[in-house]
Parts: C-alpha cells; sequence; structure tokens
C-alpha cells in the first residue's frame, strides 16, 4: 500500500460529511471523533453516493490526503465495523469488491511436543 510502517490502526468513519472539506476540515473532524492522524490513525471516509473515498493519516513531515473517485460503479459498503486491516483498505483503494463473510482467528501452535533441533 503506501506507508504502512507509519501507520497503526485503519478506523472508517460512518457518520455524514461534506466531501468539498479538503486537509483542515476533515482533520477537525477526525479530532472531534477522537482520532489522531498524527500518531498513526488512518480514517476512511466514504461520501452518500458510495463512489468516492477520502483517506487521512499523518507522520513527521505532514498529512497526506488520498481521494479515489469510482467512475464505473458503487462501493459495496464495507463499513459495518469500526476498523479494516490495512490489507482490506489497499483492496479497497484499487476498486475491488469484497464480501467479508468470516475472519479466521490468528494461528496459535498448540501446546505440545516441540521439536528438537
Amino acid at each position: 500500500m503506501f506507508i504502512e510502517s507509519k501507520i497503526n490502526r485503519v478506523v472508517t468513519f460512518s457518520g455524514k460529511i461534506d466531501f468539498r472539506k479538503r486537509f483542515d476540515g476533515l482533520l477537525a473532524i477526525c479530532y472531534q471523533k477522537g482520532y489522531e492522524p498524527y500518531r498513526g490513525d488512518c480514517v476512511v471516509f466514504m461520501n452518500s453516493s458510495r463512489k468516492e473515498l477520502r483517506v487521512i493519516f499523518g507522520d513527521d513531515f505532514g498529512l497526506y490526503l488520498i481521494c479515489r473517485r469510482f467512475d464505473n460503479g458503487k462501493i459495496k459498503n464495507l463499513f459495518n465495523k469500526d476498523e479494516i486491516t490495512q490489507t482490506e483498505l489497499s483492496f479497497l483503494l484499487q476498486g475491488a469488491q469484497v464480501d467479508i463473510v468470516h475472519k479466521m482467528k490468528p494461528w496459535k501452535a498448540k501446546n505440545g511436543p516441540k521439536a528438537k533441533i
């Protein structure tokens, strides 16, 4: 994706916003909701017609605003949860239509005999 090392979590904003807002307006919304773009929060906004995304996050040098418009259709609504993964965000920005049916739990090794080396 983009600067993945600076992103701690990807949060989605589910309320309505004015998509004429740019850096300062979106940053103000982030701070009102308790998100910290300069401290690793990547906030994703989607307009009501589901044809445009705005992604805002910051690093040590400044603020990034990524705007993505989809001309050939609408985005399926993945915003039924507060956080998505960076992989899901990458797919979303590339225009992939993804339905998440079930997320697998992280793999853990069972307590059993350990191999000797």
